[in-house]
């Protein structure tokens, strides 16, 4: 992806690295984009990169957070079951409570535009097919 990335705009510093221990520079950012990532971080680290991913957003900056959502916390281990690359690949999923995040993204000085939920939404379907909730929040 990051080859990708900068074959199609390469004007633009691309860097990759551990989202877990990226450092973002204090209100340095217009928009942060956390999109499929939250679900897949110990709490305690999602915690870190929310906090780190508020700080590093400008007055007015957006935020955007993807994240599978449940009544509460719960941590889920397994592998899909069709791997697109062959074989079983391992899955690691932390379905994060709605109201934890929406009071932490107030508690942080955003102010919340949007919550929408999107995706599958039928129980049969595998676990990680579940219905995300999508949040867009601005700091004020």
């Amino acid at each position: 992806m990051l080859s990708l990335a900068k074959s199609s705009v390469p004007s633009v510093k691309w860097n990759l690295a551990d989202i877990r221990s990226v450092m973002l520079p204090t209100r340095s950012f217009d928009a942060v984009v956390l999109s499929g990532c939250l679900s897949h971080l110990l709490a305690r680290e999602a915690t870190k990169l929310l906090i780190e991913s508020v700080h590093a957003i400008r007055e007015g900056g957006l935020l955007y957070a993807s994240i599978m959502e449940s009544d509460g916390m719960r941590m889920e281990q397994g592998s899909f079951e069709h791997a697109a690359f062959g074989g079983d690949l391992p899955f690691f999923c932390v379905r994060i409570g709605i109201q934890d995040i929406v009071a932490a993204f107030r508690g942080a000085g955003l102010e919340l535009l949007a919550l929408e939920k999107v995706g599958a939404f039928d129980t049969a379907d595998p676990p990680w097919s579940v219905p995300e909730t999508v949040l867009y929040a601005r700091r004020k």
